[in-house]
């Protein structure tokens, strides 16, 4: 395992911001850990953006950000953006399946959102924008918990990103 330190840089306002436009002092990030590819493992590199630990690793080729909160994993595409609506849900204390299933139907009636069925058992849900994600998680009173997600970087292309 190596580490490396990278240039410290600040994080882009964060999609939480208020009305006003108002947030948080910017964090800065200073080290970033890699590991070795393992057999059956996803590859990861660790980034500490506060007390939550979002590392970013790759599911069947395709990289999230994933942090683990209440024994959950919540993740964040990095090509895109977009995060997993049902872990957000599962965060929320939402557990019985049926009511987190409504939930996420009404989230495909309206708008766009991605159902994910089969493959890695970790990255199934249902993965909706940005935008959307925070609705959910304003809703819910969870965004400050999601905090450290939405503050990593995701490719500069991302579809869910203004």
């Amino acid at each position: 395992m190596k580490t490396r330190a990278k240039d410290e840089v600040e994080d882009p306002p964060s999609p939480l911001s208020s009305a006003d436009g108002s947030s948080t002092p910017p964090r800065s990030r200073s080290t970033a850990k890699s590991t070795k590819r393992k057999r059956g493992r996803p590859s990861e590199v660790a980034v500490a953006v506060t007390e939550t630990k979002c590392i970013l690793k790759a599911y069947s080729k395709v990289e999230v950000w994933e942090c683990i909160l209440d024994s959950v994993s919540v993740m964040r595409r990095h090509a895109d953006g977009w995060l997993n609506a049902t872990q957000l849900l599962k965060v929320a204390g939402i557990t019985e399946k049926s009511r987190r299933t409504k939930i996420l139907e009404a989230c495909h009636l309206e708008g766009p959102c991605e159902k994910v069925q089969g493959g890695f058992g970790k990255y199934q849900g249902t993965w909706v924008p940005v935008d959307k994600a925070v609705e959910i998680c304003k809703q819910y009173g969870i965004e400050e918990r999601l905090e450290p997600l939405f503050a990593c970087e995701c490719k500069p292309n991302s579809l869910s990103r203004k």
